[in-house]
């Protein structure tokens, strides 16, 4: 055993000198604060980018680290985490990770709300085929439909028993186990633009009831259907997108102190209660509008103005919504409407019940539980204010040019 010892010791040398080498947080920022003085603010920006996405893969749990496209989803009630990978279908359940083989490229797919089911188009021969998927027994259910186009994707209810199907002109509700269908039609849903292609388009609510929306062109009817019969109850008007963002009582990222949102005030607008939120409006007046789907019957709540926002979740805890622009992660109050920026940047992302998943810059897929490191806060701050000062520089020229 002695005879190894100056191989240990030498190696141990090795990785003293290396540590001894390499940057510390405060030497990156003075580094980073010298380029941005003497013009170097792309570079800055560029190094401060990489600098978060790298201290994000670190602070994380990999879920899958392929470069590649996906789509992501989260089951309403934030326990189950979907993604599409061409012919698989990768399901994340209280931390353990499996997939699905559905033996044809996934176009689109969604889950029941409670995730124990999912819906897919899948490729057919000519156009795309609609399959149910039981999510917790792996198992694919081929349902021998017709083929219709690859854009309209169908919904499935909690229990697995009814398959939501948009057709070009309908809706059908199939009973996969007895294959009774109830058809709606436009004739029950009148769309605003009748010469326009609307559709349909249908998110899982409850055991057996889904959200409708119905329409073209940024207007879309909100419907809700309580799984049986024929009627439906009109929600609201004048919706801008046909999207459904639930509210969670899932994990939430702790922050530094000057990083933290205010104390949540008094819920005078009774979102803690919304079970999620949609998007009327258009330029300068959105708006979004709380749902309660639980109770004897859906109703439309609270609404308020807010930001155009590409992906929302409501952290009912905090009373403060996650938000997304482009690229960059935020505290929105919607009370005190003020934006506080996370230092994590990401292509999409979802707040599950075990934390955030995001799609980093790569496209690689993560889940982040830990807290943001002061590191990270201050390279936020400082790509800020290069930004600002980059533009008001820019602006400045601009003005002298003229």
């Amino acid at each position: 055993m002695l005879e190894h010892t100056p191989r240990v010791l030498l190696a141990a040398l090795l990785l003293t000198l290396l540590g001894g080498c390499s940057e510390r947080a405060e030497e990156k920022l003075a580094r980073l604060e010298r380029m941005s003085a003497s013009g170097e603010s792309a570079d800055a920006l560029s190094e401060i980018n990489e600098l978060l996405t790298e201290k994000n893969k670190e602070l994380s749990e990999p879920l899958d680290e392929e470069r590649a496209d996906r789509i992501l989803k989260l089951s309403a009630d934030g326990r189950v985490a979907a993604w599409s990978q061409d012919e698989e279908l990768y399901i994340r359940d209280q931390e353990r990770t499996y997939n699905i083989d559905l033996d044809a490229p996934i176009s689109d797919f969604t889950l029941s709300s409670n995730g124990r089911y999912a819906a897919a188009t899948i490729a057919g021969d000519n156009e795309c085929v609609a399959a149910a998927v039981d999510v917790r027994d792996q198992s694919v259910r081929e349902t021998n439909l017709p083929e219709g186009p690859c854009y309209l994707t169908p919904a499935i209810s909690d229990d697995g028993q009814l398959l939501y199907l948009p057709r070009e002109k309908s809706l059908w509700v199939l009973a996969l186990n007895s294959g009774a269908r109830t058809e709606i039609t436009p004739a029950q849903t009148p769309p605003k633009y009748r010469n326009l292609s609307n559709i349909y388009t249908v998110t899982s609510a409850g055991r057996r009831g889904a959200l409708i929306f119905y329409g073209a062109a940024g207007y879309y009817d909100l419907y809700y259907y309580p799984g049986q019969g024929s009627q439906l109850t009109r929600l609201l008007q004048n919706v801008a997108r046909p999207y459904f963002f639930p509210s969670t009582q899932g994990a939430t990222l702790a922050s530094p102190d000057d990083l933290e949102v205010e104390a949540p005030p008094p819920d005078r607008l009774k979102l803690g209660e919304a079970d999620g939120f949609v998007y009327s409006g258009g330029a300068g007046r959105w708006q979004l509008h709380a749902l309660r789907l639980s109770g004897e019957r859906p109703q439309a709540g609270a609404n308020l103005p807010a930001p155009a926002f590409s992906q929302l979740a409501f952290l009912r805890n905090r009373r403060v919504f996650l938000a997304q622009s482009r690229e960059r992660l935020h505290y929105w109050n919607p009370y005190t409407r003020k934006k506080r920026e996370l230092p994590l940047l990401a292509r999409k992302f979802e707040m599950g019940a075990e934390g955030l998943l995001y799609v980093d810059l790569l496209n690689r897929l993560y889940l982040r539980r830990s807290s943001f490191s002061e590191l990270e806060i201050r390279l936020t701050q400082m790509r800020n204010r290069i930004a600002r000062e980059t533009d008001e520089d820019d602006q400045q020229k601009g003005e002298q040019s003229q």
